[in-house]
């Protein structure tokens, strides 16, 4: 028998809300800081604003969540529905930037994009493989 309901999506959520930040994390502040740096150079705050920052990394997850994890069975199905969702979710971000921002540069496209695609599909079947492995759901005897 499998543990559900809210133990359910509180555990899953939880460890994406750990593994998104912790990889974002090191992407933005590691890996491809001096890209952003060197692309949007006069577009970056010098202030980083917590509460939207937060918001975002409250929600991302959540959305994760619910597209993949949600009344879902299948890793292959979880895997293109948070690619999908990554996938859009970024293209909005950078399109609307691209469109509208003199300086949003077709790199910074291409790259947020399919670092959005990847990071969210990545993060969310890490997450199915830790929990079946572990056997985080099943319930306990």
């Amino acid at each position: 028998m499998k543990r559900g309901g809210i133990f359910a999506f509180f555990l899953t959520y939880i460890l994406l809300l750990g593994i998104f930040g912790l990889i974002d994390a090191l992407w933005l502040g590691l890996i491809a800081r001096n890209f952003y740096a060197q692309e949007l150079a006069g577009l970056l705050r010098a202030d980083f604003l917590l509460v939207p920052g937060l918001l975002f990394y409250a929600l991302h997850p959540f959305m994760l969540w619910f597209w993949g994890f949600y009344k879902n069975n299948s890793w292959k199905s979880l895997l293109l529905k948070t690619a999908v969702y990554g996938f859009g979710a970024y293209a909005t971000y950078d399109l609307s930037n691209w469109a509208t921002l003199r300086d949003w540069s077709e790199q910074v496209v291409l790259v947020d994009i399919i670092w959005g695609t990847v990071s969210s599909a990545g993060v969310s079947i890490a997450v199915w493989f830790i929990i079946k492995q572990n056997r985080l759901l099943e319930k306990k005897d």
